[in-house]
């Protein structure tokens, strides 16, 4: 995988519509968007013995914790949530990558449960559950492609942290198939790797990397 696809936990913000303009939600530290879809039994008989399931309702909910601020500055402090408890928030989460490309989720949210936290010698702090009414929009996305139709794959000795192979110049990132690092698949352990197709060069990460470690590259042309 592309290490500039990262999405970092301090580029995922959280926007509300106030008049069409966006405004964020201020030092909001830890975020958890949780979508939830209800399965209910669709078995027939012809299923046998195996139940079997189809989706109906979909609900999402939304967590905020930050630090709190006693007024708007450009952004929306946590008391202008409180004053519009009874309204339904028109908000946008934004995820941004390493390469700057954003995806987004949008819906309008109600205040479950507001808990403000005020401990002696510490930043106040807040803690904000809100569950979402109604459909929500998102960023659409391509289907992944493999460009090429032949697949291949070979062994490398990792030099001066990289492995190059001529054969990857001009390729894109989906080409690689998977990178393996003496058996054990990279992306699966969170182990990840750049790749430049200007010079057909794979860098694993350098942190967990040291030089004549074996890595087995499948990719496909």
């Amino acid at each position: 995988m592309n290490a500039g696809l990262y999405i970092q936990g301090n580029n995922v913000h959280v926007f509300k519509y106030v008049d069409a303009a966006p405004f964020e939600i201020v030092c909001a530290t830890t975020m958890s968007l949780r979508i939830v879809q209800e399965m209910i039994g669709a078995t027939t008989p012809d299923s046998g013995f195996y139940k079997e399931k189809r989706p109906r309702l979909i609900e999402y909910f939304l967590a905020l914790s930050g630090a709190m601020t006693s007024d708007n500055d450009g952004d929306v402090s946590i008391f202008y949530i409180q004053n519009q408890i009874r309204e339904a928030h028109d908000l946008e989460i934004i995820y941004t990558d390493n390469n700057g490309n954003d995806r987004s989720f949008r819906g309008d949210f109600y205040v479950e449960e507001q808990v403000m936290n005020g401990n002696a010698g510490e930043a106040a702090t807040y803690d904000l559950n809100m569950v979402g009414t109604g459909p929500y929009a998102e960023t659409d996305l391509t289907d992944p492609e493999i460009t090429g139709e032949n697949v291949t794959s070979d062994s490398y000795t990792i030099a001066g942290g990289v492995v190059q192979d001529n054969d990857w110049i001009g390729l894109n990132a989906a080409n690689i198939i998977e990178v393996c690092r003496e058996g054990t698949e990279l992306t699966s352990m969170g182990l990840t790797y750049a790749f430049n197709s200007g010079t057909g060069t794979i860098t694993p990460d350098a942190g967990t990397t040291m030089d004549g470690q074996k890595l087995f590259v499948i990719w496909t042309f």
